[in-house]
Formats: C-alpha cells, sequence, structure tokens
C-alpha cells in the first residue's frame, strides 16, 4: 500500500501551489522506458520521458550534494497524465516493506505543466534522497527543505513562489507551532491554506537553520535513538 507522500509564470506557480507532496501501479503501468545514467524514467511520450530523463541527471548530483543521502537508490520516476489519484503535480511514493520499514518506491510527476517539471522534480528529488535520518524532522521541516532546495536550483520560480506564499501574510508564533506540530502522513489531509502556509513556515525555519546543522541534528538523534526531534529547537531562533 503507498505510504503519504511528499503557460506563464503565474500559471506554473499556481500549479506549484497545488502541492509538490510525497499513487501504486503507475510506474509499471507506463508503456515507455528509458534508462538513463541516474535510473529509469517510464512516460506514455517518447518525448516526456527524454526531457524528464535529461532533467534528472542534471538535477539528481545537484540534490545529492546537498542531502548527502547514506545509500543513493537509482531514481525510478514516471510521468503521468493528471488522474484523480494524482491531484498533486508531483509526489514521492512510498511503499511498505519487509518489517514496516518504508521503501521508495517512485516519483511520480504530471504531464502538466511541462514548465514546472525541473522545480517539482528537484523538490521531489529532496525526499527520494532523505533517507536514513532525515525522518527526525517534522513533516513541515522537510517539505521546506525540499522547497528551499529547489528554490536555490531554480532561483526564479523560487522567488516568484516566495511571494505568492508571502501574499498568505506574515505568520505569527502560533502558525509556526501548528504547522510543527503536523504529524508525518497528515498533511494531505489540511485545507489549501494550511497547506500552503506548511511549505511556508518549513521552508522559512529551514533557511533559518541550514541544511547542513538541520543534517548535523538528524544525525545525532539517530545516533542517540531518539525519535522526532524536539518542537522547540525549531521555532526559537538560533
Amino acid at each position: 500500500m503507498p505510504a503519504s507522500r511528499h503557460p506563464t509564470v503565474g500559471i506554473v506557480l499556481l500549479a506549484l501551489l497545488a502541492g509538490a507532496g510525497c499513487v501504486s501501479n503507475e510506474f509499471d503501468e507506463a508503456p515507455i522506458e528509458l534508462a538513463c545514467a541516474v535510473g529509469i524514467v517510464r512516460g506514455h511520450t517518447q518525448a516526456d520521458v527524454e526531457q524528464v530523463a535529461r532533467l534528472a541527471e542534471k538535477l539528481d548530483p545537484l540534490v545529492k550534494a546537498l542531502v548527502r543521502p547514506r545509500q543513493a537508490a537509482p531514481l525510478r520516476i514516471v510521468v503521468v497524465p493528471p488522474h484523480p489519484r494524482q491531484p498533486a503535480e508531483a509526489t514521492c511514493v512510498f511503499e511498505s516493506g519487509s518489517h514496516d520499514v518504508w521503501v521508495r518506491s517512485h516519483i511520480a510527476i504530471r504531464t502538466e505543466p511541462e514548465l514546472a517539471r525541473s522545480y517539482l522534480l528537484a523538490h521531489e528529488l529532496v525526499h527520494w534522497h532523505a533517507d536514513w535520518a532525515w525522518d527526525h524532522l517534522p513533516i513541515a521541516v522537510e517539505e521546506g527543505m525540499a522547497e528551499l532546495v529547489a528554490g536555490q536550483l531554480h532561483r526564479e520560480q523560487g522567488a516568484v513562489r516566495d511571494a505568492l506564499l508571502g501574499s498568505l501574510g506574515k505568520h505569527v508564533e502560533r502558525d509556526v507551532q501548528r504547522m510543527l506540530e503536523v504529524e508525518r502522513g497528515t498533511e494531505r489531509s489540511l485545507d489549501l491554506r494550511s497547506h500552503q502556509m506548511l511549505y511556508w513556515v518549513g521552508k522559512k525555519v529551514a533557511k533559518r537553520i541550514g541544511v547542513d546543522r538541520l543534517r548535523s541534528w538528524c544525525e545525532q538523534a539517530k545516533a542517540d535513538g531518539l525519535g522526532q526531534l524536539p518542537l522547540d529547537r525549531f521555532s526559537t531562533p538560533h
């Protein structure tokens, strides 16, 4: 069973707001397959598959250099047409493996909006490579880190997305606390504004703390056998 998942610039960014979030047989059902330097890309048209393969080859080493995964599993990406089971523009799909351990299945990216593919793929690659200790982060901070990395690799789209998310208004401490308290697997049930706020707050926190310090905290928590990092660590300036 799958688990919860991670035109004009305006249209593209509105599509991004619909969600880069982390369904099931779509990878195996796609009829066209292309092996590339970083894994396998499948889809329903040769053009889609080739374009996404090129993007993956470009983006994957950049994301890995920032996230530093312990195990670099080959990518499995599928470009899928819009359908009701896949409301997000892109998603990283996890499935239950042995001993109830969630394992990465594939990244699904929609055929539309084509101009947003690179940003969305960069976001989902963060979730794909955030293995080992990264799940000690609250989901808001992991989503924020994915937004931060995608924005660094695509500064123009990142800036426009920030402006769009910033239209939510200045968040206050209770907004930060409420978003940090969202449990993994429940973020998909948030209303649209809260879902946007999750990304916005998470990115602010991830940017303030920095990817390197977040990684250090997670590695220490893993070594100490702890669960999720305490929320006050993220709500208090460092």
